[in-house]
């Protein structure tokens, strides 16, 4: 008996070794490259040159000087276009998710299951029709030319994610804040939204991310390096600076930070959102 509970805690100890093994190695394989990425950007030409990837002194500190003036218009831009969309996105996409799930009224789910066929077309395929969009209505190289296509592109997901939490709502709560005289927008900011706190903040996170990120929209509609986002103004600051890698990653690395900082801030909701969403969907 004694020899079988042995193998058994053996074998359960090799198999956790096994897997921190398994583990340690995909956390230094993820974080190497952002660990070369800063030592590479305390590196002049010079000590790149001759020592890459291992630390060298002096440091090098005016390669952040460089990138940040070169790259602090491209996040703004970002930080612009990204949190414009998200508001709108968010703001729009939960009011219609509110409708969805809180009335009847004709055609409704053949409507939203259009929304959820949106869903399922890829968004080059829309490319050629959205820039023809903006330019007959004269907004290429303008803010709102950027903007207004991410707005209408983004709703779909929120839609549908805020009509399923808001469905999973007691409707005894809104029946009760009804006997109140509670109206239909005091319904939604009162009970609705505080009760989907965790997976408003998972949608504002990834509609950010996504906006962010976004490198063929702007790519094609953005060609004054003015209104560049960081996605395609980091293509025109390594042009800049081909020649000072040290300073190419300084900046790759300030464009990264304001993505950290949100995340950072709203990383508990985010993970409470997507375990209710793992939950509720």
């Amino acid at each position: 008996m004694r020899t079988q509970l042995h193998r058994k805690k053996s074998l359960h100890d090799a198999g956790n070794l096994s897997r921190i093994l398994v583990l340690s190695v995909l956390g230094v394989a993820t974080f190497l490259p952002f660990i070369f990425a800063v030592i590479i950007s305390f590196k002049d030409i010079f000590q790149f040159t001759h020592q890459p990837f291992l630390p060298t002194f002096p440091l090098a500190w005016e390669n952040y000087a460089i990138a940040y003036r070169l790259v602090i218009k491209y996040i703004a831009n970002s930080i612009l276009v990204s949190g414009v969309a998200a508001v709108f996105v968010i703001a729009i996409g939960i009011l219609s998710g509110y409708v969805f799930a809180r009335y009847d009224f004709p055609l409704k789910n053949i409507l939203f299951f259009f929304f959820l066929a949106l869903m399922m077309i890829p968004t080059v395929l829309s490319l050629v029709t959205r820039f023809t969009l903006v330019m007959n209505l004269g907004l290429r190289d303008t803010y709102l030319g950027l903007i207004l296509p991410y707005i209408s592109g983004g709703q779909i997901m929120v839609i549908f994610v805020s009509r399923t939490f808001f469905e999973n709502i007691p409707n005894s709560l809104f029946e009760s804040a009804k006997i109140e005289g509670a109206n239909d927008l005091t319904m939604l900011f009162k009970i609705a939204l505080p009760l989907s706190r965790a997976i408003l903040w998972t949608l504002v996170i990834m509609n950010v991310i996504s906006t962010w990120n976004n490198i063929l929209w702007p790519l094609v509609i953005i060609n004054k390096v003015e209104l560049m986002p960081i996605s395609i103004g980091l293509l025109h600051f390594k042009g800049q600076t081909q020649s000072n890698t040290g300073a190419m990653m300084a900046g790759y690395l300030i464009a990264s930070i304001p993505l950290f900082i949100v995340f950072a801030i709203a990383s508990k909701q985010f993970v409470r959102g997507l375990t209710s969403g793992a939950i509720k969907l």
